[in-house]
C-alpha cells in the first residue's frame, strides 16, 4: 500500500485492478495539507477503473471525527467515485461519531450498497460475498 502522512494523521491505499477493488485506510485528525494530497491521489486512482464497476474497503477504525471542510472533500470524492463505477462500500469504523459522519457519504450514493463493520476481515468478507450474491447487513457486524 502507498502511505501518506505520518503516525498521527495519514492514509494509505491500494488499487487491486484484477479484483476491481480499492482499499483505503485513514487515521488521525486531518489538516488541509493532507486532504489536498488525498484528493489528488484518490482522483487519480478512481480514474484507473475507467468507469467499470469496482468496490471500496474503507478502514476508518483509527480515523477521528473531522471538520466540515475535510468531510466535504470526502463527499466530493465519493460522488466522483459513484459516477465512475463505485458499486459497493464496506466500512470499518470504531467511533460512533465517525460512523455518523461516514454514513452521510452513503446517503449520497446507493446506501443499500454500504455496510459498516468493526473488523477489517469482516468488511473484506462482506465485499467478497457481495460479488457472489451476498446481501449487505443493515447493522454493524463484528465483535
Amino acid at each position: 500500500m502507498k502511505t501518506y502522512g505520518d503516525n498521527d494523521r495519514g492514509f494509505e491505499f491500494a488499487v487491486d485492478q484484477p479484483n476491481r477493488q480499492m482499499t483505503l485506510r485513514a487515521w488521525g485528525f486531518w489538516k488541509a495539507d493532507l486532504v489536498e494530497i488525498f484528493k489528488d491521489k484518490m482522483n487519480n486512482s478512481i480514474s484507473e477503473f475507467k468507469g467499470s464497476k469496482w468496490d471500496l474497503l474503507f478502514d476508518f477504525s483509527e480515523f477521528r471525527p473531522q471538520k466540515t471542510e475535510i468531510l466535504e472533500v470526502f463527499e466530493n470524492i465519493i460522488i466522483k467515485a459513484s459516477n465512475n463505477g463505485l458499486e459497493r462500500v464496506a466500512v470499518v469504523v470504531s467511533s460512533a461519531i465517525t460512523r455518523l459522519q461516514i454514513m452521510r457519504f452513503a446517503e449520497l450514493t446507493k446506501k443499500e450498497n454500504w455496510s459498516f463493520h468493526v473488523e477489517q476481515e469482516e468488511a473484506a468478507r462482506a465485499l467478497s460475498g457481495a460479488k457472489k450474491g451476498f446481501t449487505f447487513p443493515t447493522k454493524v457486524t463484528g465483535k
